[in-house]
């Protein structure tokens, strides 16, 4: 990543959040009527919904823009914006989207259906060609041939100050277009279209490797508890400072004629590298890959991120519920739907009962479906192998599956079962303590048959030891003869724990712990 006076610019911004102060941005306007990219032929259009159009033209040039029997008319402002909103649509289509100013634009091939951004990191990355298919990739890819689902790969990558518009273009799914696109998300879009008998767009903007941060809006850090991050990227912006002047005075010293005594040769050009991570500076993914897409209509998001956050997993649980709070205030979504994926198995189970980072990132993202209103979790504990779960698994059609499920049953009222067991609450009788439950799906079950698999339990000692637990009714009691005083109880606590407990349509539960015990990322508290 070369250096440019970009990287000042958001330490700029972040001195700013520190401030109290905003920042803002401004779009000139053009002679010409254009419309932002977001649009585009064989885009998909969110159904029943009032859908925004917008885009630049000529100061106040008339614009409008037609579809369906609809005209709606304005003018472009002083900087040559302009935006209309259009009716809502009920029609599958295809339609043609016509934007007339002083020269028209036509965008044949619109569907109206359901609208899903899918945002995240690699696991939501990961392109359908890949090892997602696994040893059936290319019959895999040969049947993604689905003309109501329709794709949209957000491509202007991250930024060092907002950007106006986004970049990427609307693909119909064939074989050619699906195999680079996340596996994820056509599994969700094919299943959820198959389900509802409608067309479905899929807004792809993910990038690999990305802590939290960056897809954060700037004002999302003015959280006091926050402060601790912003000054984190303040002093790594002027440690890069430092280094630049050191090379800019390096490389003036060697282009001296006569060449100073000692003088090194720099290096042909200054890179900078972000500590521990290449993309998490605050808001500069928002700002290059979610902000320039608001206020296109979606449905809802799917969000799957935590990997590279596991690390700080206690700082996650403020984390995410301010990056989805600031996403819906941005849309203007107070109660805009978000589906997240918990993180799966991954690497091998731990011998012992013991700390585990992923298992408190889990939790974070549990605790944020229990904190934030319209926010619901998709276990993904089983999709990877038992055993060296490499963490880029390739079975991603469970996780679309569960991820269309969810919706289906939370957006759309579709009654049906769409979450495994989640744990409710813990009372202690004599040597054993009962678990209850919430999402029974007509009653509990150990996978497979025989023994439930993954629990532990510790007295006052904080000390976990493998327990044994059995089903009764719709519960489960847990105990070990090692201890004889009980306190808590964790299940599948662990990377890759041997865990079985699922519901009778057989998805499984969600690990857990009954106690609050500080972990071992609660004292992490930036990147």
């Amino acid at each position: 990543m070369v250096f440019h006076g970009g990287w000042r610019q958001r330490g700029w911004a972040l001195g700013a959040i520190l401030a109290g102060l905003a920042i803002g941005q401004a779009t000139p306007g053009t002679a010409k009527v254009v419309v932002s990219p977001i649009f585009g032929s064989h885009m998909v259009l969110q159904r029943d919904a009032v859908d925004p159009v917008w885009g630049t033209a000529a100061p106040g040039e008339k614009v409008a823009v037609l579809i369906d029997g609809q005209r709606v008319q304005t003018r472009a402002d002083g900087q040559g914006k302009w935006i209309v909103k259009l009716a809502p649509l009920h029609s599958q289509g295809p339609f043609v989207l016509t934007i007339q100013g002083k020269n028209t634009i036509r965008l044949h091939d619109v569907l109206v259906g359901e609208v899903w951004l899918c945002s995240g990191q690699s696991n939501m990355q990961y392109p359908l060609y890949g090892w997602t298919a696994g040893g059936h990739r290319k019959a895999t890819v040969a049947r993604a041939n689905y003309p109501w689902v329709r794709f949209f790969r957000v491509t202007s990558g991250a930024v060092m100050a907002p950007l106006a518009n986004i970049q990427g273009k609307w693909q119909v799914c064939t074989p050619k277009t699906a195999a680079p696109f996340s596996a994820v998300a056509y599994y969700f879009a094919r299943d959820l279209g198959r389900k509802l008998h409608e067309p479905v767009g899929v807004i792809g903007s993910y990038a690999g490797g990305t802590i939290i941060d960056g897809w954060m809006s700037m004002d999302s850090f003015k959280d006091p508890a926050f402060a601790p991050i912003l000054r984190h990227w303040h002093n790594t912006i002027n440690r890069i400072d430092k280094k630049w002047a050191a090379w800019t005075l390096a490389r003036r010293q060697w282009n001296m004629h006569p060449r100073p005594a000692g003088a090194k040769r720099p290096s042909k050009a200054f890179h900078v590298w972000p500590p521990a991570h290449w993309a998490g500076w605050p808001a500069e993914l928002y700002d290059g890959m979610i902000g320039p897409l608001i206020p296109f209509r979606i449905k809802g998001a799917i969000w799957y991120q935590g990997e590279s956050d596991a690390f700080r997993a206690y700082q996650y649980r403020k984390l995410l519920p301010a990056m989805i709070r600031g996403w819906r205030r941005h849309w203007g979504e107070g109660k805009l739907p978000f589906l997240i994926v918990q993180l799966p198995n991954v690497n091998n189970a731990m011998p012992q009962p013991g700390a585990c980072d992923w298992a408190e990132l889990r939790e974070a993202q549990m605790m944020a479906c229990k904190s934030v209103s319209n926010t619901f979790p998709v276990v993904t504990i089983d999709v990877a192998p038992a055993k060296n779960a490499n963490i880029h698994y390739w079975q991603k059609g469970p996780v679309g599956q569960r991820l269309a499920w969810a919706a289906e049953a939370n957006v759309y009222g579709i009654k049906r079962p769409w979450c495994g067991p989640i744990y409710k609450a813990m009372q202690i009788q004599g040597q054993a303590i009962v678990l209850s439950f919430t999402h029974l799906g007509g009653g509990l079950i150990a996978r497979g048959g025989g023994v439930l698999t993954g629990f532990a339990i510790a007295g006052k000692n904080k000390k976990f030891v493998w327990a044994k637990a059995v089903i009764r009714g719709d519960t489960v009691v847990v105990q070990s003869a090692k201890v004889a005083h009980p306190v808590a109880v964790r299940y599948a606590w662990d990377y890759n724990p041997k865990c079985n407990l699922i519901n009778r349509h057989g998805l499984p539960a969600s690990p857990f712990r009954t106690d609050d015990w500080p972990g071992i990322t609660v004292k992490v508290d930036h990147p």
